[in-house]
């Protein structure tokens, strides 16, 4: 859509020197905010991703079934999450249409929180199981309309 709205703007402004009426400069303006929005969502979306990537570099998430906890690895340093270090689990969830972003942030009870990307292959059933009783909310997100709480 870019590469589309570059080359009308291209076609507009270079057809400008023979424009004779109003509605003319209006159009050409019109198109070129209309380029520059288009722009300025793409980089917002970008910034998301970006993000999204931060959150999914470097991590390694295991499963543990006999002691019930997860343990996240980023980057050498190794978290382990159980039922008795975890006081809320948010499940976020962005909303984009038919693309969804989900990750998961665990809220420790001093505090501190870890955010990890939703792979969906088992993850959801082994919350249910490992951290039955503990405090879960869902939390849905509009961006670029609301921020986004990564860390």
């Amino acid at each position: 859509m870019v590469i589309m709205f570059t080359w009308i703007c291209w076609l507009l402004v270079s057809n400008l020197a023979t424009a004779t009426k109003p509605w003319q400069y209006g159009l050409v303006i019109f198109s070129a905010l209309l380029w520059l929005a288009l722009v300025y969502l793409l980089l917002v979306f970008f910034r998301l991703e970006r993000k999204l990537w931060g959150m999914l570099r470097d991590t390694v998430l295991t499963l543990d079934p006999h002691t019930k906890s997860i343990s996240v690895d980023r980057a050498g340093d190794v978290i382990e999450l159980t039922t008795a270090n975890t006081a809320l689990i948010e499940h976020h969830w962005l909303n984009q249409g038919k693309f969804g972003h989900y990750f998961y942030r665990f809220v420790d009870h001093s505090g501190r929180s870890t955010a990890f990307y939703d792979y969906g292959k088992g993850l959801p059933v082994a919350l249910d199981v490992y951290f039955k009783g503990t405090p879960y909310r869902l939390v849905e997100h509009r961006y670029p309309f609301k921020d986004i709480p990564f860390s």
